[in-house]
């Protein structure tokens, strides 16, 4: 099946579960390569990424309220988050009972907060819009965005689950981008480390901006 075929992204991958516990086949016959997939998905998240900042100008001009925004962030979230997680387990037939409840308890964390928005969430950003304690700046747009990139966090916390099941021991951090933080650094300095061990996507000091990935053997 197409992959993320109902997020609308369908590049000619089909999951074959007998290899090595499940990878994607690419149009020429080959394996498609974990970094292939995470690029599908950064672009996936880039595109729900310009969806929150029309919803940020929307809202900024005064087309939609408050309450309207936070219905579509939701949607963009819930979206993200499944989309992410579908990815992982091999497209929208793979996702069973566990992996829906996995999502739903990702969706329902970021509904109730980050740990850097002091654990409010979606609901408390509103509140923070309403008051005016968040000002209509680039600040509220990094906010939103963080709400969006928690699907690339959430697909790397699943993937290690899986990676643990399918037999893999040991974890390494691969950086995608040049700019990366403290900890991001630190954990790609550390190399080859157990599974479980290194800081989790999301975890560091750049919280859910992380770009990085784990590599696993």
């Amino acid at each position: 099946m197409a992959l993320l075929q109902k997020s609308k992204i369908t590049p000619d991958f089909r999951w074959n579960p007998a290899l090595r516990g499940g990878r994607y086949i690419g149009p020429n016959g080959r394996i498609v390569s974990p970094l292939r997939v995470r690029e599908v998905i950064d672009d996936y998240i880039e595109k729900q990424a310009d969806v929150a900042r029309n919803l940020a100008a929307q809202l900024s001009n005064r087309e939609i309220t408050i309450a309207e925004w936070q219905k579509a962030m939701h949607k963009v979230v819930a979206n993200t988050i499944n989309a992410n997680i579908a990815a992982e387990k091999g497209g929208w037939a793979q996702m069973d009972a566990k992996a829906r409840g996995t999502a739903a308890q990702l969706i329902k964390q970021q509904l109730g907060g980050l740990k850097k928005w002091e654990s409010r969430g979606l609901r408390g950003f509103a509140e923070d819009l309403e008051s005016g304690k968040q000002k209509m700046d680039g600040s509220f747009i990094n906010r939103a965005l963080m709400y969006v990139n928690s699907g690339r966090v959430s697909y790397e916390s699943v993937r290690r689950d899986d990676m643990k099941e399918r037999g893999m021991t040991e974890e390494k951090n691969i950086r995608h981008v040049t700019d990366s933080c403290k900890g991001c650094l630190e954990a790609t300095t550390a190399g080859w480390q157990p599974i479980g061990t290194l800081p989790m996507i999301g975890d560091r000091d750049c919280v859910m901006n992380d770009k990085c990935s784990f590599d696993y053997r």
